[in-house]
């Protein structure tokens, strides 16, 4: 499972398991990429699912007179291993290249002088990898993950873009962010209620160098605008959480609440979890067979992102932006309508 976090929205991506009875494959061939997918089984304990994609954008780069042409490759998998009846451990990662380079098309518009001109060049390595195991206890299951996710972000750019001169250099972008994190979580149901609570721990580091010319030195009255700026640091997340939800008035009415407290151990932010303490309660009622009314209230607390962590002061070194956590109280009230079966 993949999880994307947003100051108050949690999306999650599930992975397929692969076929536990045969082996299968698909092959895909275009003018934009070539895609190859595989899965089925590895041993009578074990599936597989892999998928691995290849960009081919030249001749469509050449058809409509590109002055640059983006190259991707990307891959995923997924392992899923029953070693008993109660326990199941499972094996996932994807990751991306990514290149983005100039090229000189056979007639030269006013449109690929200016990105010739004006763009940088860009290249991404990036990949997350992680395990899962999952056992069942009495009346639920527990949850314990390790995952690591990196990314290598670099973008240059030059008077000349194809024929780069250090001298000539007017942006340069390295950053890399890196996150090992565990997380342990417990689900159990006791009649008609569900409580579900768990730790969640992260070591970050992360290194951005920046340089932008904003300006050449033209004469000694007007000397050049220069921006440069290289920070790296390292630091641990760490957090927890419980929820408790039931069902009332014949399953017509569904209560939640729960609370989750986050911090961190950077100098400029927050280490005591209690300041960030968020409480979540939500209702929601069955007016009809198809008609409910929903209400829900929470504070949700983002930490800034780590450029604006870590920013420091050139000649000190001291990181002088705050990183208080961005606070927000939501009340939500409203009507839904339940289709299907």
């Amino acid at each position: 499972m993949i999880e994307f976090y947003f100051l108050k929205v949690l999306l999650q991506f599930k992975q397929k398991n692969g076929n536990p009875n045969k082996f299968q494959g698909n092959l895909r061939l275009s003018l934009t990429e070539s895609v190859l997918t595989l899965d089925g089984p590895m041993s009578k304990k074990t599936t597989f699912v892999a998928s691995a994609r290849k960009s081919s954008l030249g001749i469509l780069a050449n058809l409509l007179n590109w002055s640059f042409l983006p190259n991707y490759s990307d891959f995923q998998f997924k392992t899923t291993t029953r070693i008993n009846d109660k326990t199941t451990l499972t094996f996932l990662g994807v990751g991306a290249i990514d290149r983005f380079k100039f090229i000189t098309p056979d007639s030269l518009t006013a449109e690929n002088q200016y990105v010739l001109g004006n763009s940088p060049t860009i290249d991404q390595n990036s990949y997350t990898i992680g395990a899962t195991i999952k056992k069942l206890i009495p009346k639920g299951y527990w949850n314990l993950s390790v995952s690591r996710n990196f990314l290598d972000n670099q973008a240059n750019k030059f008077e000349d873009n194809k024929n780069p001169i250090e001298l000539q250099r007017t942006l340069k972008i390295k950053s890399i962010e890196a996150e090992s994190k565990i997380r342990w979580d417990v689900t159990k149901n006791y009649d008609n209620v569900t409580l579900s609570y768990g730790l969640t721990g992260q070591l970050i580091r992360f290194d951005n160098l920046f340089y932008q010319v904003l300006r050449r030195s033209v004469s000694p009255t007007i000397p050049g605008l220069v921006i440069n700026s290289n920070t790296n640091t390292n630091f641990f997340r760490y957090g927890g959480f419980a929820q408790i939800g039931t069902r009332v008035l014949n399953d017509k009415l569904s209560l939640s609440g729960g609370l989750r407290m986050d911090a961190n151990s950077l100098s400029n932010s927050e280490s005591n979890p209690l300041k960030q303490l968020s409480p979540r309660l939500s209702a929601s009622l069955a007016i009809s067979d198809v008609l409910r009314l929903n209400a829900s209230y929470g504070i949700y607390y983002r930490l800034p992102t780590y450029t604006q962590l870590n920013f420091s002061n050139s000649s000190t070194g001291e990181k002088t932006n705050p990183g208080d956590y961005i606070k927000s109280t939501h009340y939500v009230a409203g009507l839904g309508i339940v289709t299907g079966n």
